[in-house]
């Protein structure tokens, strides 16, 4: 059978709303250039639905999806049973959330509950992995700000950027491709595999966990405990710091 589609702003710039728990299931959507989708109120949930954004060029403005507006709070987007959303900007404002669930359909083994694909994050509130959940970053994919309330797994497959933002949840951290640079990151109780670059300064607080990883560069101002459970290796980097 064919995909269905949404489509916002063919001939135009437009805006779509979803609010009060809206939820679109599987197809395909997608948000042409200077195009937004807008979730507000008590939110909406994308399941299973493939999403494709514009990136900006010298001509067209990106496509944007924003979580909430800068004057109200608690409005929360959920993204799960195999969501890709590629390209585009995803702003997610401050007191606001995006969810990654667990979902009920019967994904293959190893397959994230959600995928940001090439996507530009700039996140003044909550990005929420559940426990049990997984979202994979690639393609390039940037997270500037916020919180990362990683309960669950958080899976870079090519090289990536998380920058000015927290990491905690006690969930694991794994890159299996390609390298995340990591950029005025504080980590919390989380757990790292795989291959990392410190572009400044990495806070360690609490306990964070080396399972076979890597960090390279920067410095690390360890505030807590750094331990190793796995053979890992630090480089080209100063550690300071009262841990």
């Amino acid at each position: 059978p064919t995909v269905s589609t949404i489509e916002i702003g063919v001939s135009g710039a437009a805006t779509l709303l979803l609010d009060d728990g809206t939820s679109i299931k599987n197809g395909d959507l997608t948000i042409s250039a200077g195009s937004a989708l807008d979730i507000t109120t008590s939110g909406a949930t994308l399941d299973g639905v493939t999403v494709t954004g514009t990136n900006a060029t010298l001509s067209v403005a990106a496509s944007t999806i924003e979580v909430g507006t800068t004057t109200t709070t608690g409005t929360v987007l959920t993204l799960d049973d195999g969501t890709t959303i590629t390209n585009g900007n995803l702003i997610i404002d401050s007191g606001n959330t995006l969810e990654i669930d667990k979902g009920t359909a019967s994904l293959p083994a190893g397959a994230p509950d959600a995928t940001l694909d090439g996507v530009s994050v700039t996140n003044s509130g909550t990005i929420q992995i559940d426990s049990s959940a997984m979202l994979t970053l690639e393609g390039g994919a940037t997270l500037n700000g916020g919180t990362i309330d990683d309960t669950g797994k958080l899976s870079v497959t090519s090289s990536s950027e998380i920058e000015n933002a927290t990491i905690d949840g006690t969930g694991d951290l794994t890159v299996t491709g390609g390298t995340l640079t990591l950029s005025k990151v504080t980590l919390d109780s989380v757990t790292l595999a795989g291959s990392f670059t410190n572009a400044d300064t990495l806070t360690i607080d609490h306990t964070v966990t080396l399972n076979g990883a890597t960090l390279n560069g920067g410095t690390i101002d360890d505030t807590g405990t750094l331990s190793v459970t796995s053979s890992s290796e630090i480089e080209n980097a100063t550690i300071d710091g009262t841990g």
